[in-house]
């Protein structure tokens, strides 16, 4: 079936060669992507449009890059400090409810791989809730600093996404990317 995927702004075709009813292919090789940077496309998620090709069919497909992928982790913040900026500060409110479903029995695992994906660090040592819930710290390349207040259930992880200043569009964009996330 010689199976290919090709995407705008990248010169090589991925070859994934041929797949059987139910097999899985993985390639690492894609890129290099062209990367949006001004102040406005760091506040959104980057769609890259693309086509698969099977059997001489053509299908448009699109490879997401996540607005995370545009944010720096802050370090040696404590809870307090969180504390007073949220107090004292211009902030934007977003909320994401994700569904567990491969990690009902490892919830501890859950704030970690959130960790990873936003580009954050956990606020404080984590250790007092067993890593059931906590506060993430980044910021943008353009210095908009980003909040995650996160809160582990059994079935579910809930987050706060906060964003200083008038940054909605940096946490919807955020937020819009979590809900996408299959835990």
């Amino acid at each position: 079936t010689n199976i290919k995927v090709s995407f705008s702004g990248i010169d090589n075709e991925i070859l994934i060669g041929d797949i059987l009813p139910g097999d899985e292919v993985e390639s690492s090789k894609v890129g290099p992507i062209p990367y949006r940077d001004n102040e406005n496309a760091t506040e959104s998620s980057q769609d890259v449009p693309g086509n698969f090709t099977a059997m001489g069919c053509t299908s448009s497909c699109k490879l997401s890059i996540p607005v995370s992928m545009k944010l720096i982790p802050v370090p040696n913040l404590t809870q307090d400090d969180v504390m007073e900026e949220l107090a004292n500060g211009n902030w934007s409110s977003h909320s994401a409810k994700i569904e567990l479903f491969t990690m009902t029995d490892a919830t501890y695992k859950v704030i970690p791989l959130l960790c990873s994906f936003l580009k954050a660090n956990l606020v404080g040592d984590g250790k007092d809730q067993q890593l059931l819930q906590g506060t993430l710290a980044a910021k943008s390349k353009h210095g908009t600093q980003v909040r995650a207040l996160v809160k582990v259930k059994p079935s579910s992880v809930k987050i706060d996404v906060k964003c200083s200043g008038d940054s909605t569009k940096l946490g919807k964009s955020l937020v819009l990317d979590l809900k996408r996330l299959a835990l």
